[in-house]
């Protein structure tokens, strides 16, 4: 059912699965399906996020993967910025920042 992992720089691993469908797992267990959460799915109908908390000082940033579980409710994870631009690169994922949205395109390698 799954297909070998990616794993990402925040720690999680990416599964893509036999119907071309992508999960993400964490460390609570080895497939998507063997984690605490159950099978969480990238969902691509929404954008990948970046949140400002401004009720810090400095204001605090928290960059955000949406997810979809097995019953199809709307869910996240946080993630960092790495994961983030590596995510939206891969699958020309669009960003939201507050009120715009972004694509990230991979210019080479420094």
């Amino acid at each position: 059912m799954w297909n070998k992992p990616q794993m990402l720089p925040d720690g999680h691993r990416l599964f893509e699965s036999d119907e071309n469908r992508y999960a993400i797992a964490d460390e609570s267990g080895f497939l998507p399906n063997n984690t605490d959460d159950g099978v969480l799915w990238l969902d691509f109908t929404r954008p990948l996020s970046v949140e400002v908390d401004n009720s810090f000082n400095p204001p605090r940033e928290y960059f955000n993967i949406p997810l979809t579980d097995e019953s199809g409710k709307d869910t996240r994870t946080t993630t960092n910025v790495r994961t983030l631009a590596l995510l939206a690169t891969k699958f020309n994922w669009p960003v939201e920042i507050g009120e715009a949205m972004f694509k990230f395109e991979k210019l080479g390698v420094a």
